[in-house]
Parts: structure tokens; sequence; C-alpha cells
């Protein structure tokens, strides 16, 4: 793909395509400017090259901050690796230039935002494609000619973007996702041949924002950190493509955590069973026309403030037609500790529920390994039965549901069960490219569980702030003594980031995907409770987070 150059003029910014050091004449250049406090686009005439023009991948878009104008664009990203032919990039530089030739604002909110762009957890594709089939389009969702689902709600420019696009410009923007893009190859035991294995994860922007400033979903069904996560399997040589999607996101109900200096704020409903049924409804049917058969995956406890949560979730499955049942455990049973329920013939969607309070079974992780198998059992036939998406010359299969698993944070447990999904998928996908099974893998089991592990912490440290607590099981298999006092630091520096970095973090994020400033709606920064903490524990905790 061509890069892009950028040259100031008394009308505003010339934005075009450069091959070999000179602007490209196979696309008209266009003209950003301002007019009457709003971006304009339209096509103007090729200038001059000047040593102060400004060299960039690609355009990310327009956003207006305090009735300003400013065009960002991509100046540097990492290559992350080639999957499927297309070539990944991680984003890691991003400059702002005022339409009108102002300077970057020195403003904290803006250079916040500006560092969600360049700081390494934003990724795009180098791909010729119709908008939304890039970055943020899956490998099925790519090769679903039917019915391909609207992927607009994972590219985090699609506001900043609007204009541009709107002008047909789309040739000079790139789609850029937020969340994790990684990969390893790992040779074939006895054999020449080579794995490579890729997770994808994609962020929702609607709804997103840190853990307690963003819980639940809102009236239109839109769920806080909503990832969708892609694990692909390929073998080099081979015309064989497989993946599987897995989901997380925040309980799909009306509820929060209002901050109030305990370390673990209780959660509150925030509506009646019938308004909650409506913010339900809202959620799930857009998300089986994207996924097809859904699997709710429930972690949270039973008890306290979780188990009233769990309460009402629970009833308002029932109320939209889903009944308790017997387990779709292999020998049919219900195993200890789970809750299942399945829909009936009058449901409003094909969803199914497994509920599963993994602390309490876990023992306080004296029984993980034990506790994960368990429910493994529960979910392996599900697996089998939604399957995962395989292309060959000769036919594609297409996975027909997806998992959706939470947690409170649907960070921690919620990354462990992940993991164990995707091992599950892993043995088909290695069946489909008729490849050894996992068991005679001991190198791509090892791979597989370090990078689930890489994943759970990107995640984690865009919601929280942290890496993911229950790593060392993620990336063992045991808890360790280690693994205890990481996930205590990373506990108290989660409190501590509630109050000191949450609030601007949130307000940049909103600000960044509306591409506005002020946005609409108040802002959250300095509405909290003060933590009186020293600055100087503050100051250890980064340096050693």
């Amino acid at each position: 793909l061509m890069s892009v150059r950028i040259q100031r003029s008394a009308a505003g910014l010339v934005v075009a395509g450069e091959a070999a050091g000179r602007f490209s004449t196979s696309a008209t250049p266009t003209l950003v400017k301002s007019v009457n406090g709003s971006v304009a686009v339209e096509d103007c005439k090729l200038p001059q090259k000047d040593d102060n023009d400004v060299i960039a991948l690609g355009v990310f878009g327009v956003v207006e901050f305090n009735n300003e104008q400013f065009l960002i664009v991509i100046t540097n990203a990492d290559p992350v690796g080639t999957c499927c032919k297309d070539q990944w990039f991680r984003i890691t530089g991003a400059l702002a230039m005022g339409v009108e030739g102002q300077a970057q604002p020195g403003d904290q909110l803006f250079t916040r935002a500006m560092n969600l762009v360049s700081g390494g957890s934003m990724y795009y594709m180098a791909k010729d494609a119709p908008w939304g089939k890039g970055s943020a389009c899956s490998v099925q969702n790519r090769n679903n000619n039917s019915s391909p689902a609207d992927t607009s709600c994972f590219i985090w420019n699609d506001a900043a973007s609007e204009a541009l696009r709107n002008s047909k410009k789309l040739h000079l923007l790139l789609e850029c996702t937020q969340g994790f893009v990684g990969n390893v190859s790992v040779p074939v035991p006895s054999s020449s041949a080579v794995n490579e294995l890729w997770l994808v994860a994609r962020r929702s922007h609607h709804r997103a924002g840190p853990r307690y400033t963003r819980r639940g979903a809102d009236k239109h069904g839109n769920a806080a950190n909503n990832v969708e996560t892609e694990q692909i399997l390929l073998s080099p040589g081979q015309d064989t493509t497989t993946s599987f999607n897995v989901t997380r996101g925040s309980v799909p109900l009306l509820w929060c955590q209002n901050l109030n200096l305990a370390y673990t704020p209780k959660a509150t409903l925030l509506a009646e069973q019938k308004d909650q049924i409506v913010s339900f409804k809202a959620f799930i049917s857009p998300f089986s026309q994207r996924y097809g058969n859904t699997t709710f995956v429930n972690l949270l406890k039973q008890k306290g403030h979780e188990g009233r949560l769990v309460s009402a979730w629970e009833a308002v499955i029932e109320a939209v037609g889903l009944k308790k049942s017997s387990s779709p455990s292999a020998d049919g049973s219900t195993p200890e500790g789970v809750r299942f329920w399945s829909a009936t013939k009058d449901a409003s969607s094909g969803a199914s529920y497994i509920g599963f309070d993994l602390h309490t079974m876990s023992g306080h992780s004296k029984r993980a390994a034990w506790a994960l198998g368990h429910l493994n059992n529960c979910m392996r036939p599900l697996i089998e039965r939604d399957h995962i998406f395989s292309q060959s010359r000769e036919s594609i299969v297409m996975q027909k549901g997806v998992f959706r698993v939470n947690c409170l944070d649907s960070l921690d447990r919620t990354n462990l069960v992940q993991m164990h999904l995707g091992r599950n998928a892993l043995e088909l996908q290695l069946d489909a490219i008729q490849k050894a099974p996992l068991d005679q893998q001991p190198q791509l089991f090892d791979a597989h569980k370090l990078l689930w592990a890489d994943h759970g912490d990107a995640i984690s440290r865009f919601y929280s702030g942290t890496p993911a607590m229950h790593a060392d099981v993620t990336r063992t298999g045991k808890r360790t003594v280690a693994g205890m006092l990481q996930d205590a630091h990373n506990g108290l520096f989660r409190y501590y980031l509630n109050y000191h970095d949450d609030p601007q973090k949130q307000d940049a994020i909103t600000f960044l995907s509306s591409a506005k400033y002020p946005f609409n709606g108040q802002s959250v920064e300095s509405s909290l409770p003060a933590l009186p903490v020293s600055s100087s524990i503050w100051q250890f905790l980064r340096k050693h987070s």
C-alpha cells in the first residue's frame, strides 16, 4: 500500500498518496479544510513536493477538539506478521495536525487520546478491501458472502473517518482496531511442516472504557468490554484455513459499580426486571444475528453482590424463554456446580446458558485445574456442535455459534476459561488441516497457553490498567507463590488506577471513539472521590507495574 504525504496550505491540509518519494498521480489529491466550524473534504490540484511535508502510513481520521479540527495520521507501525496473505501492523506512532495550521493541543485529555492511538494496542491490516472488510473483519465474516456481519463496532476510527469515507477517500484511510494480534510458528513433530497459530482480538468501541466507569449494558444493548477473539490455525503450503471465534463482555443487564473507596464496590442493579428484559433483548438480537447460537458462560460467584447479579440474570433468561435442563456433557449428566439453561421452542433466541461459580469450585485456586476440567466437560459438546470455521478449495464449513464468557470484570477468570475453549477448538482445527492431534504436539500445546496468556494481559491492560490476574494458571496450569504475589500487586495497582487514571482515560476513549470534544454527556474526570494515599506510593506502583 502507498503511504500518504500531507502538505500544509493556506486553505487547509492537502493529503495525497505517495509512491517512490513523490505524490502519486493515481488518485486525485484531497484538501481537508474547516468551513464554518465543520470539516470539509474536496478534491484539489497536485502540489509541488516540499521539505516540510509530513510522510505518514495512512490517515486515522479527523477529530474536533474545542471547536477546532485536527487530522490524525499514523506515522509509525511495527509489523506483526502475515496471516491469510494479509499483513498486520501494530501502531506505535501518530501525529495530530491542525486543519487550520494550529499546533497539537497541550491539553492532557487530547494527549491521552493520542496515546491511545499510538500506545501499541491498536492495529491495522495492509489490505486493499472495502471499509469494514479489513482488520475489523474475522476470517469467517470475510468469507461469508450470504450475510456478512456489520463490523463498524470494531473500527475505532469509524467516527473520525466519516468525512473522508463520505467523500470516497478510502484509499487514504487505515481501518484501525483495538485489542491484540499475536502469532507463533511451531514445527510439527517428525515433519518439515509448520503450524502457524494466531490470536486476533477486537474490542468494540461501543460502551468502551475502564472497568468501573463502564459496566453492564445500556438500553440499546451495547455491553461493556465486548471483545471478539479469533483463533486462527494455518499450515503454510496447505490450502486450508481454520478459525474459531469466542467472545467476552460484561453481564448484559443494566447495572453498575459506583466507586466509593471500597476495594471492591458492590454491584448495583439499575432497573426492574421488565426493563432488564428489554435491555437483554436489545443485546441478544444483533449478537445472535452476528454469531448464530450463543452460549453464555457465566463464572460469577453465587453469593454476595455477584450472587445478586447472577439471580437477576437467570431470572431474565427464564423470562425470555430459556429453561433449566440437563447439561450437554458427553454422558448427559449435570456435573457438580453447573447450572444449565437451554432455549425452548418459544424462546426469543437460540441461546443457552451455563452458570459455574469458578472461584468457589476452584477452592480459591487450590483445585483450579479440576474445576476447569469439570466445566470443560460441559462446553466440549457445544464446541463440537457449533464447530469451527474451515475453508479449503473444496468446501467451506461455517462456525454456527459462539461462546460468550464473563466474570465480574470479564478478564481474569474469563481468560482462563477462554483458553480452554480455544484448546478444544484447536483439536478440531488440527483435524481439519490433517495434522497430528494436540496431545502429540507438546510444543504447540505450550505455545497455545503462552499466546492466550499474552492475549489476556493485553485485554486486561486496557480495561483494568494491569496484566491479567491468575496468569500463572494460564501459563503453567497451576497456582504459584510468585503468581499470588503478582496478583496482590496488580490488585493494589488497579485500585489506585480506579481513582487516579481511569476517569481521564474514560474521557479520552469517549473523545476518540466519538471524534468530538466536548461530547454529549458529563465528563467522568474529577467526578470521583479522592483517594487519600501519597503520590510516592503511586509512583512506586507505576514503576513496578
